[in-house]
């Protein structure tokens, strides 16, 4: 209509958290979940291993905030190269934000109303 022409958007490498799988299905759902090992991630990420899952590689990450504060995060994350997540989704992937961040976080900065009392889950796999 105006003359314009659409650049065309680049594809990436990696797609993030296997979401080609979400628009595959074509409904709502839950597509992945975070755990912050308590412990650390590197220890949670061996000890995953050592029980015979392999998590992924740690891989540090950063972004710019909208008021322009640096948040930084590692991720143990295997899924760029699988069409569908473990489990469907029902494994979570390894997240540890670094503690220069944590006031910033999208948990502590996300609005407040909701509380998680329990999660429970079930793979058909």
């Amino acid at each position: 209509p105006c003359g314009c022409k659409q650049a065309q958007q680049p594809r990436p490498e990696r797609v993030w958290m296997a979401m080609e799988s979400v628009a595959a299905r074509g409904e709502p759902r839950l597509v992945t979940w975070a755990h912050t090992p308590a412990r650390g991630l590197e220890a949670c990420a061996a000890a995953a291993a050592a029980a015979g899952y392999q998590p992924g590689d740690v891989q540090s990450f950063s972004r710019q905030t909208p008021d322009g504060r640096t948040l930084q995060w590692q991720l143990a994350y295997r899924h760029y190269t699988e069409a569908m997540l473990p489990s469907d989704g029902l494994v979570p992937f390894l997240i540890e934000w670094a503690p220069s961040c944590a006031a910033f976080t999208p948990a502590a900065s996300a609005p407040r109303g909701i509380e998680l009392l329990s999660l429970r889950a079930e793979s058909a796999a």
